[in-house]
């Protein structure tokens, strides 16, 4: 709600140490904004965090040059906002033209070595496209990830109630994505909370996060759950 200070971010950094956090995610907002996020990254992998996640949106570090000060600084991972590989689709669900940016970010990131997934999220717009989206990450993005969620109904989406789908309609396109991802050897994930629900999942309940989570869960806990927070809303 309110830009965290250095200072502040860094404490609650420092404090996902103490507590033997494996990783963290700069999130936002856009964190590629901010002049502190590779002292941010830095500080994180000095304090013995292992992964340290971007999440982006991709139109600040297109290019090698631009990602390579947050590579040096020990990134791992980042998660790019990629909702279509059609640039009127994109324009409709971002509201800018930035595509060839995010897609520059994202071919950047793979050619660093960073683990990189793409945050899909399926909508009106972009539900008919899901076998063809598959295709596209396939031949463009060699060893990607896609993460896939689910406009889901809540405060934001209560004034544009157009932009969520009936799963009913969307079924017949998600699960002819999901057969090819599995036949193009393409890594993928399904947020379950916010996402498609288990039984949307049939036949390829592997890639079901709230699924695999539970026996992570037994093993260190609700901190397992990055969404904990947010049940209530999903409920």
């Amino acid at each position: 709600t309110r830009e965290l200070t250095t200072s502040q971010a860094k404490t609650q950094i420092a404090d996902a140490a103490k507590a033997r956090y494996s990783g963290v995610a700069l999130s936002g907002g856009e964190p590629t904004l901010r002049k502190d996020l590779a002292e941010l990254i830095r500080f994180a992998r000095q304090n013995g965090i292992s992964d340290v996640q971007l999440h982006t949106n991709g139109t600040v570090i297109d290019s090698r040059a631009r990602l390579q000060k947050l590579v040096d600084a020990g990134l791992t991972s980042a998660m790019v906002s990629f909702h279509s590989h059609r640039s009127d689709v994109y324009r409709k669900n971002t509201g800018h033209s930035n595509l060839e940016k995010a897609r520059a970010s994202i071919k950047s990131l793979l050619a660093a070595k960073i683990h990189t997934l793409i945050s899909h999220v399926v909508c009106a717009h972009n539900y008919r496209d899901l076998p063809e989206f598959s295709d596209y990450v396939a031949r463009e993005f060699g060893g990607a990830e896609i993460f896939f969620f689910y406009v889901y109904p809540g405060d934001k989406t209560n004034e544009h109630p157009e932009i969520v789908p009936r799963l009913p309609d969307v079924e017949p396109y998600w699960y002819r994505a999901l057969a090819r991802l599995e036949k193009l050897g393409v890594r993928y994930t399904v947020d379950c909370l916010a996402g498609f629900p288990p039984c949307y999942m049939r036949g390829f309940e592997h890639a079901a996060k709230i699924l695999w989570m539970k026996s992570l869960q037994e093993e260190i806990g609700e901190e397992a759950d990055d969404h904990i927070i947010k049940r209530s809303e999903m409920r």
